[in-house]
């Protein structure tokens, strides 16, 4: 916890340092490394710990998830150029606020946008919790009994201090934080060099150097793992990552954020289109070398989410299994911090305000809006702990993550098709989001419900009966933001 605490601290230094210069230089204070290593938000403990669990199960399946990533990074000159200049031209915020513009600033169409962004992307901060937590206790007691209890508690109540204290101290109407940006890239580069030390301890100590663990991988009893598909369902699987990989490394709340509000100037995309996948590329590297040591060390597969701690931990290496837990503090924070104030940010402007404008005794509320985005970022942060103690042993950590990929991938169509289709209208975008948000719940969330035990089987046996729906007239579209 000392460590913890000292580590944060140190962070917040760094993001005050960086706001004070940010006063005096202007919102440009940092420059196209800074802006492309905090893009590497990305990369949390999914990639950090699922990962690795992901490919001592299905080889190289867990590639798929970077694969669509990096696709999607070569079109950034088409794609994310066009929206940081309509974030310029219309002073957008976030995502709901992009959406929403396009579409002749339509209300209904934030609202639905922010609804979805709230309630696909809480299973992925109960993904960070439950890496924080679990992994805290693996190298504290030796054991994982589980995200509830006090620990949890703790922990949650920390994130929800730090994301206040980085993201959420003051009002800002243009919602850009260089502090917090900077704060991103240094955590990126601390989970990197942490993956990278791990990696290298596993290639030279375990496997005796690089030609010893080629061999265990191309010719041993390891070779399963560098397979590009075990079973015949596979190859859809991998079509599904990188889908959802291509539309989440653009769409993910904390990555529209990060991306297109916290840009600076158009030209620092060219550096983020080789510095970013540069570092996808290297923290993957050795994820199949964890995974082989994992496999043929004395630790259970049922643990293999884990192998990166666990093993420089079996080793007796206090140092690296420290630097280890930091570097996985690191990812899993970095996205809670930015992903929980986007979702505050979305849900003030977007559904209490115009609510504090139609009920006349919430007017008074207005002038308390820091505050009530402050109770916010708490009941988003207290519902991620609550999902996680409900439902994180119930699933792996990638499985946890593809239920907020496949919401966001809602958001596509009507960002996607405003961008490049004259013809899109409002109408077609709030009937798009509103059809591909409930065909996301009856088809994800509710058999995560029917699997705890809360809704009957029969809703999916026997079906929610046939739903009709009424389109209403298309209106125009702007072209402005076409332009």
């Amino acid at each position: 916890m000392l460590v913890v605490l000292v580590y944060m601290a140190i962070l917040f230094s760094i993001a005050q340092f960086v706001e004070k210069r940010a006063e005096l230089r202007g919102p440009k204070v940092h420059g196209p490394w800074i802006y492309s290593l905090s893009l590497a938000v990305y990369a949390t403990s999914w990639t950090f710990y699922g990962s690795v669990g992901l490919a001592s199960q299905s080889g190289l399946l867990f590639f798929g998830i970077y694969a669509g990533a990096l696709l999607a990074i070569a079109f950034w000159q088409v794609t994310l150029r066009r929206m940081v200049a309509a974030k310029e031209t219309f002073h957008i915020t976030s995502i709901a606020d992009f959406i929403s513009t396009r579409y002749n600033r339509s209300q209904p169409i934030a609202a639905i946008v922010t609804l979805i962004a709230l309630v696909g992307t809480l299973p992925y901060i109960a993904l960070q919790l439950e890496a924080i937590v679990s992994s805290f206790n693996l190298i504290t007691a030796g054991n994982n009994p589980g995200v509830g209890g006090l620990t949890g508690l703790l922990i949650t109540m920390m994130m929800i201090l730090f994301t206040i204290l980085f993201g959420a101290r003051r009002l800002d109407p243009t919602e850009r934080h260089p502090g917090m940006v900077t704060v991103l890239a240094v955590e990126c580069l601390v989970k990197l060099v942490a993956f990278v030390a791990i990696g290298i301890f596993v290639t030279l100590s375990v496997f005796g150097g690089v030609d010893g663990l080629t061999e265990r991988l191309f010719e041993g009893d390891l070779r399963h793992l560098t397979r590009i598909s075990s079973y015949r369902g596979d190859n859809l699987t991998w079509l599904t990552f990188i889908v959802l990989s291509f539309i989440g490394v653009q769409l993910l709340p904390r990555q529209f954020h990060v991306a297109v509000v916290e840009n600076p100037d158009r030209r620092h995309i060219k550096t983020a289109m080789w510095l970013f996948p540069l570092y996808l590329i290297l923290i993957n590297l050795f994820v199949l070398p964890i995974a082989g040591a994992g496999l043929i060390s004395d630790i259970p597969i049922a643990m293999a989410d884990f192998y990166v701690l666990l093993i420089p931990q079996q080793a007796g290496e206090q140092a690296l299994t420290m630097l280890t837990f930091i570097g996985g503090f690191s990812a899993a924070t970095a996205m809670v911090l930015v992903t929980t104030m986007t979702l505050a940010t979305m849900a003030s402007n977007h559904l209490l305000l115009p609510l504090i404008e139609r009920v006349p005794w919430l007017q008074r509320a207005r002038g308390s809006l820091l505050q009530v985005r402050w109770g916010l970022i708490a009941l988003i942060l207290i519902s991620a702990f609550l999902f996680a103690v409900e439902f994180a042993d119930a699933y792996v950590l990638v499985t946890i993550g593809l239920l907020s990929f496949a919401a966001v991938a809602q958001f596509a169509p009507a960002l996607f098709g405003g961008l490049f289709w004259s013809r899109g209208n409002s109408a077609g975008a709030l009937a798009g989001l509103s059809a591909g948000f409930l065909l996301w719940f009856y088809t994800l969330a509710v058999p995560t419900f029917v699997r705890q035990g809360w809704i009957h089987p029969s809703l999916l046996t026997e079906g929610p009966g046939t739903l009709r729906c009424c389109v209403p007239k298309p209106c125009s579209a702007s072209k402005a933001f076409r332009r």
